[in-house]
């Protein structure tokens, strides 16, 4: 924590003593705060497990989307990533204190999809240019698969039967 966050910010300059030192005290002030909040675990309605996947889904969804954009094409936009990210957290927040009554699933399909226009569009709008794939020589053979768009075609149905299939239209009655 203290190498990703503290010392890129706040200690540029500072020693590799110090940097410990902090991230034993964050580590100490941490610890505390979930040793408070253990407590509060039963409060939550629907388990630990559903709260943990809430969380995950702020920053999972975005990602995911990126990482899709980017596996379909040669570019994709880092200010795009960016925007949807903090898009998807703010859509997520006020969906999720708005309209409570809608399961965080079905939040995060939505916002999935509204993840993927929003980096499509800013692909199509502001491409990042430090990296083109024309250009890269990779050490491996680069060939695509012949068969990857039937695995992507068949992976995709099979998430679609799988979300149907466990919706309340079939078997969650």
């Amino acid at each position: 924590m203290t190498l990703d966050f503290y010392k890129p910010i706040f200690g540029k300059n500072k020693s590799d003593k110090h940097i410990a030192r902090v991230g034993h005290i964050a580590t100490v002030v941490i610890g505390v705060i979930v040793v408070a909040l253990a407590p509060v675990i039963s409060l939550f309605p629907s388990g630990l497990y559903a709260v943990v996947q809430q969380f995950n889904g702020v920053y999972s969804m975005p990602v995911l989307a990126l990482i899709l954009v980017a596996f379909f094409s040669k570019r994709t936009s880092k200010l795009g990533a960016k925007v949807t990210l903090f898009t998807h957290i703010i859509l997520y927040a006020i969906i999720s204190f708005v309209f409570t009554e809608i399961n965080y699933l079905y939040t995060f399909s939505v916002l999935f999809f509204v993840d993927l226009i929003i980096i499509l569009i800013f692909n199509k709008v502001k491409l990042s240019s430090e990296f083109d794939l024309s250009t890269h020589q990779p050490k491996v053979d680069m060939t695509p698969w012949k068969y990857r768009y039937v695995a992507g075609i068949i992976v995709l149905a099979l998430v679609v039967v799988s979300y149907i299939i466990f919706s309340p239209l079939v078997l969650a009655k």
